[in-house]
């Protein structure tokens, strides 16, 4: 009896080391938005760019990235939207494959980012989507939505290009998909 209370004893040692070591894992690597980029990633960037988004509290609710900013990644112009040479030069095959792998390694059940806690939707606002970034890290996309009042609701959206310049992120482009006055 005693034996057996010594072996059920290592069992249950093994499987709760087993549980803490796979639990610190996923806490140290954690892939909440992407199985391709890391949340710190997602969130380093996001810190670096975000005086770019137009100055408004940035919602906690994730924007799903659209089809016109998709057929801009893939240089497959949306309805009446040509692409342009400027962002042809941006977009090499290489970079569009890597923004293609990157979106399609959106985790679909992120809803909110963690770093933001601003909710209030009936005041100026911006909302992000979940930028993609080159597996290179030297180029990212980011969909951006800006709300705000002056009267009536007003709001306008489009993507922001950056790229990584002295190891800092700059914005190089930004294609506007809708300017909206309700």
């Amino acid at each position: 009896m005693y034996l057996i209370d010594i072996i059920s004893m290592k069992a249950l040692r093994y499987i709760l080391l087993t549980l803490f070591f796979s639990v610190i894992s996923i806490l140290s690597y954690a892939q909440s938005y992407s199985t391709i980029m890391t949340d710190e990633e997602i969130h380093l960037f996001i810190n670096a760019t975000k005086a770019e988004f137009g100055g408004h509290p940035i919602l906690s609710e994730i924007k799903d990235w659209n089809y016109e900013s998709l057929s801009f990644i893939k240089r497959k112009p949306a309805p009446n939207q040509p692409a342009t040479a400027k962002n042809d030069t941006v977009f090499t095959e290489s970079v569009i494959a890597d923004l293609d792998k990157a979106y399609n390694s959106i985790i679909k059940t992120a809803e909110d980012f963690s770093i933001f806690h601003y909710q209030n939707k009936t005041k100026d606002r911006c909302q992000i989507s979940i930028p993609l970034i080159t597996s290179d890290k030297k180029t990212a996309i980011i969909e951006v939505e800006n709300w705000y009042h002056k009267g009536i609701e007003t709001g306008s959206g489009g993507i922001m290009v950056f790229r990584k310049v002295n190891n800092s992120w700059k914005k190089i482009d930004y294609v506007c998909r809708f300017r909206r006055t309700f």
